[in-house]
């Protein structure tokens, strides 16, 4: 029996995305990720935002919502994720949302 060796051969298909494309995804995982963490408020404020707070084992988001006569909370907890993995996804996805909102400025 031979030993056939192969040697790593480039790879010649390139891909593109379209600008529409890029954008629902951006939307997207901006959504998803709950992008506007990134404009976390500040806990000693009164105004709606985002807070995160690092817990064992994870980071539970929080948001602030006032309505007529109360606030209301939402929270999330991810397991397993530490808040510097988590910020660094939620600025990856704000650079991206920037420099898509330049693209759309362009074209």
């Amino acid at each position: 029996m031979s030993n056939l060796t192969s040697s790593p051969v480039p790879c010649s298909r390139s891909w593109s995305i379209s600008e529409d494309s890029l954008r629902r995804y951006v939307f997207y995982a901006s959504e998803n990720c709950i992008q506007e963490l990134l404009s976390a408020s500040d806990s000693k404020s009164c105004n709606d935002g985002w807070k995160i707070l690092g817990v064992d084992n994870g980071v539970e988001i929080s948001k602030r919502r006032s309505g007529s006569l109360h606030t209301f909370r939402s929270r999330w907890l991810l397991k397993s994720v530490s808040p510097e993995q988590f910020i660094t996804v939620a600025n990856a996805i704000d650079a991206a949302r920037v420099s898509l909102n330049k693209l759309s400025r362009i074209f």
